[in-house]
């Protein structure tokens, strides 16, 4: 009888300590996915984070090249002479105040930017002022164009507009600019498919700007409602505008 209780007891202390380990191991799981969403959400805004700060670093390089030499890179109608026996690539700038942009053809001054800035060691490293084809293609992301290293899609390519461009970005102000996009098929900055989405633009603007998508320095489209971003709409398809200078 004694031990036919004791095997009860046995049995139940055995299911006891067997949903404790059920329990303990449960919460494991939820521990171990709590941390990995945790993690991957860290990640993100720690890509934002560097986004905005690379932002930021390539209007301090355009800002010091203008104090420097006294024309915008891209637009530095002296360019060879100061790099032209460094850097086969280098090219001048017209001078008149204004980046065009001429994103077809080898004359675009935006092509000649990060080559200016490279060689004026404002950048990281130099980059081609050279079309990567001729009536083709006019960037190549890491070659004639700065790329971003938070999201290895995008690119910074500067430009100036000398009136409101209403048929681009919402009517646009004129201004000095750079633009953070991907690009098209035809290596223009205009492109938007896989960009950023609406919230991660806002997190971007909330760090170096006012948050709204179409007002303050930093501009949006494609993925705003009013002058609110349509946080609802996922899809990767804001291109970012930075004004470094508006008239």
């Amino acid at each position: 009888m004694n031990n036919h209780l004791l095997g009860q007891n046995t049995l139940k202390n055995q299911k006891g300590v067997t949903l404790i380990e059920m329990a303990v191991v449960v919460s494991i799981i939820a521990l171990l996915l709590a941390g990995t969403l945790g993690g991957t959400s860290l990640y993100q805004a720690s890509k934002l984070r560097r986004l905005s700060t690379e932002i930021i670093q390539y209007e301090t390089a355009i800002r010091t090249f203008k104090e420097e030499y006294h024309y915008w890179p891209g637009d530095f109608n002296q360019a060879t002479a100061f790099w032209s026996s460094d850097d086969s690539d280098v090219s001048d700038g017209g001078g008149d105040g204004f980046v065009q942009a001429g994103y077809m053809d080898a004359t675009g001054e935006s092509l000649k930017v990060p080559n200016h800035l490279g060689n004026a060691e404002l950048i990281p490293r130099k980059y081609t002022g050279l079309i990567t084809d001729p009536g083709n293609v006019h960037f190549t992301a890491g070659v004639n164009v700065p790329q971003s290293q938070a999201f290895k899609n995008l690119v910074f390519a500067f430009e100036s507009d000398s009136a409101a461009a209403t048929e681009y970005i919402h009517g646009t102000h004129a201004g000095h600019f750079f633009r953070v996009a991907t690009l098209n098929a035809n290596g223009e900055p205009w492109g938007t498919a896989e960009s950023l989405n609406s919230k991660q633009s806002k997190a971007v603007d909330e760090k170096i700007d006012d948050g709204k998508a179409t007002t303050g320095r930093l501009v949006v489209t494609s993925c705003f409602t009013g002058r609110e971003y349509t946080l609802s709409n996922t899809t990767k398809d804001c291109k970012l505008q930075f004004y470094i200078e508006r008239f």
